[in-house]
């Protein structure tokens, strides 16, 4: 086993992001139907920026781990930022080759966050 598959076993394992802020300025909640990988997002703004930022859910090892890596990258970037990234930026961000089905895995998470960023 490689050291980088290693780090996402333990990524997966031990999720740094994982959670529910309780006062959380956003939120929103996503399924995957193809393989019912769910997540919620929470997290606070200030100023229009991401200050704090916790998911939540049931999934697979790309989910969660897209989910977790997705929550440190956008720590400190702005609302714009986030509305404006890419599926295919995901994608980079987890740097991995992964198949057009597992692809779905890797960008619930950004489809979770966007829908969050527009509260209804």
């Amino acid at each position: 086993m490689n050291i980088y598959r290693e780090e996402l076993l333990d990524r997966y394992k031990n999720p740094q992001n994982m959670g529910e802020i309780v006062d959380a300025t956003n939120k929103a909640s996503l399924k995957n139907p193809l393989c019912g990988d769910a997540l919620s997002v929470s997290f606070k703004t200030s100023k229009g920026v991401i200050t704090d930022i916790k998911f939540n859910g049931i999934g697979c090892l790309i989910s969660t781990v897209s989910a977790d890596m997705l929550a440190d990258f956008v720590k400190g970037k702005t609302l714009r930022e986030i509305k404006d990234m890419s599926e295919e930026q995901m994608l980079q961000l987890l740097e991995m080759d992964l198949t057009t089905s597992r692809k779905k895995c890797a960008i619930l998470s950004l489809g979770v966050l966007k829908k969050a960023l527009c509260p209804r």
